[in-house]
Parts: structure tokens; C-alpha cells; sequence
């Protein structure tokens, strides 16, 4: 029993390494990523058990978990706890506040017409009070994914009303024939000196952009991101009692989460490739559509550190769709040079099937600890 114990323990060790490992079509490697979770549960019952029953396999269950500890502060925000309220000295440059959210296309009602949406009758719809929060909230700087506008309805100007308010931005979209907009747009209450795109995917949909922000005497770069989508809703096996109908869905499904790993991965190297050259302090926010236990996950946590699990409380659920609502896809890293003082998953916000997340950065004039 106890080499079979050793066997299992060194099958967890190669699950827990595989997030390091980049995807390759020769082996699927990367489906060992989405079974860290459950395999980090059953890894710490078989620890205890063999503990309790004073085991050497123990030993072996628990090497595994101490070499990742990692997952741990990845699943739920227990450093806020007793990490310092700021690594930052005193002495600093300046404090912003920062928005990221996935609106979902800010799109109207199906049932609306786009010519007269807006008016008395949809104010109760949760199109109309997306809008007007995007329009009320006071963050410094905002970044939102699949942002929509249109030029031929007033209601759906949403640029515009923005550039009402006085506030700088950069949108990066996809234009349709008809003077509708979907793409990646960036807000701020600081200058904005620099702007372009790092990538926009085949698709035209998803896509990365940055924008260097003045902020006092100092310069930001932020980076927005929509990592690739995989766009699996309507085929969901849980949409129909079918059996061979749900077994074609899962083959579509897979075929799906492979694209979009292998998709992401690439894209990933592109934006640390951005990053790497920045002159300036980095935070990088949004919808990166993958689980904190990937490849792509743990390339951007070497080089940078995550909001949420600095600062952040609970699982921090971000996704908020009809299925799958515990997921936590969207996220904020931000660089050497800056710190997280504060980092709050906004639920109580549910226009979208996306939470927003709120952070609060110090410029630090000292490198933080």
C-alpha cells in the first residue's frame, strides 16, 4: 500500500507542475489543469487520514502540498489576513482607483428596437441600469470588455456621454455597418500620453490594449484584456435530455476548451512581451477567460503579482452566468513599482455575466518589499 501512496502522490506532484508546462498538440496536458482543485482536496483528506493514522505515506501526501502552496492563496483571499496594509513606504507618488469589467456587450433587450431603446419603457431593464452605473461610477480609471456603442441611437452614444463627463479614453472596437461598436474600452480621469493594441484575435472579438496614464509626475501603463472566448453557452449538455445530443456537446466542448487554451497561451506571450519592455509600473486588467490554475494564469502571476490574492476576501467569484458561477475568470496583476491597497470583487453589481473588480493602487517610490 505504501508504494501505491507514493505512485499517487507523484501522479498530484505532475498534476500540481503541469500549470508550468506551455500546451502542446502532442499531449493533452493541459486537461491535467482543470483537475487541480479536486485533486488539491482529495491530496490534503489522503494527508490528514495518513497523519491521523500515523503513516509514513504522510510523508509523501504532503510533500506535494508544500511545494504548492500557491493553490491555496489562488482559491481564496486569506493573505489580506496579515499582509501589511500597504508594501509601499509612506513616502509616495500618488493612489488611483481602478475598475475591470466585462458588460457583455452592453447590448439592448432582443426584443427592443434600436432606434427607440432608451425611452421610458426599458428603464427598468438591465441594459438601461448598466448604462447609467458605467455613467455614475467615480472609479479613477476603468477598463470594460465587450463595450458596446452605437452612433444611430442616442440612448447607445455611450462614448459620447463619457466625453461629456471630461474623462480621457481609448477604444479599441470591432465596427459593425450599421455604426455599432463592440470592442475594448479604457477610461481615466488622468491623461492619457500613449494608447494602441497589442493583439486582436481572428475573431475581430477578442483583444489587448494599453494605455499609458499620466498620473502627478508619474506614468502607468494599463493594460485591458479579453483574452480568446470559447463561446460555450449554446452548447451546454445540461440545455437537453438528449443522450446523443449531450455527447456531441461534450466533444464540441473539449474541442472548444483546447482552442481556447492553446489560443490564450500564445496570446499570453504576446502581453509579457509588453510588459517585460514597459518603462513604466504595469497593471494588467480583465476577462483573461481562464481558471487561476493554467498555463496562461501562472505565466502572468510569475511576472507580476494578482490583486485578489494580495488583497483580496473569500473565493471571488467572478463570473456570473447561468452556469458554472464559481468561476474566477477575470482578474487585476499589477507590477514592481505599484502595490495593492485595497482589491474588492463587486457581486452586489449583476448587470452583466461578469462581476466587476475594483482595486486601489499606491505608486510606490520605493520598490515594495
Amino acid at each position: 500500500m505504501k508504494y501505491i501512496n507514493f505512485v499517487v502522490a507523484i501522479i498530484f506532484a505532475f498534476i500540481y507542475y503541469s500549470v508550468k508546462i506551455p500546451p502542446t498538440e502532442k499531449f493533452n496536458l493541459w486537461l491535467c489543469t482543470f483537475a487541480i482543485p479536486v485533486v488539491f482536496v482529495i491530496n490534503i483528506v489522503l494527508f490528514l487520514l495518513y497523519a491521523v493514522l500515523r503513516r509514513v505515506s504522510a510523508i509523501f501526501y504532503l510533500l506535494p502540498l508544500l511545494f504548492n502552496l500557491q493553490f491555496v492563496t489562488e482559491t481564496y483571499g486569506v493573505k489580506r489576513l496579515y499582509r501589511a496594509e500597504t508594501t509601499c513606504s509612506q513616502d509616495t507618488t500618488a493612489a488611483f482607483s481602478l475598475l475591470s469589467y466585462n458588460v457583455s456587450g452592453l447590448k439592448k433587450p432582443e426584443h427592443a428596437n434600436m432606434h427607440t431603446f432608451g425611452s421610458k419603457d426599458d428603464k427598468d431593464s438591465a441594459t438601461y441600469k448598466l448604462r447609467q452605473w458605467i455613467l455614475e461610477n467615480d472609479y479613477d480609471v476603468q477598463c470594460y470588455q465587450e463595450f458596446f456603442d452605437h452612433t444611430q441611437n442616442s440612448y447607445f452614444k455611450t462614448i459620447e456621454a463619457i466625453k461629456k463627463k471630461g474623462y480621457y479614453y481609448f477604444f479599441s472596437k470591432n465596427a459593425g455597418a450599421n455604426g455599432d461598436a463592440v470592442g475594448l474600452l479604457t477610461v481615466s480621469r488622468f491623461p492619457i500620453v500613449n494608447k494602441g493594441n497589442i493583439l486582436i484575435s481572428d475573431n475581430g472579438f477578442n483583444r489587448v490594449i494599453y494605455t499609458d496614464i499620466k498620473i502627478g509626475p508619474d506614468t502607468v501603463r494599463v493594460i485591458n484584456v479579453h483574452l480568446e472566448s470559447m463561446r460555450m453557452k449554446k452548447d451546454n449538455p445540461l440545455y437537453t435530455d438528449d443522450r446523443d445530443a449531450q455527447k456531441h456537446r461534450v466533444k464540441v466542448i473539449l474541442h472548444k476548451l483546447k482552442d481556447g487554451v492553446f489560443e490564450r497561451s500564445k496570446q499570453v506571450e504576446e502581453v509579457l512581451a509588453v510588459i517585460d519592455t514597459s518603462s513604466h509600473p504595469v497593471v494588467c486588467a480583465g476577462d483573461f477567460n481562464e481558471l487561476p490554475y493554467s498555463y496562461t494564469y501562472h505565466s502572468l502571476r510569475k511576472e507580476l503579482k494578482n490583486s485578489f490574492e494580495e488583497k483580496g476576501k473569500g473565493f471571488g467569484f467572478s463570473y456570473n452566468g447561468n452556469t458554472l458561477q464559481f468561476l474566477r475568470i477575470d482578474n487585476q496583476f499589477f507590477s514592481s513599482g505599484l502595490d495593492v491597497v485595497d482589491f474588492e470583487t463587486r457581486q452586489d453589481v449583476t448587470y452583466s455575466d461578469h462581476f466587476p473588480l475594483a482595486g486601489k493602487y499606491a505608486l510606490c517610490r520605493e520598490q515594495p518589499e
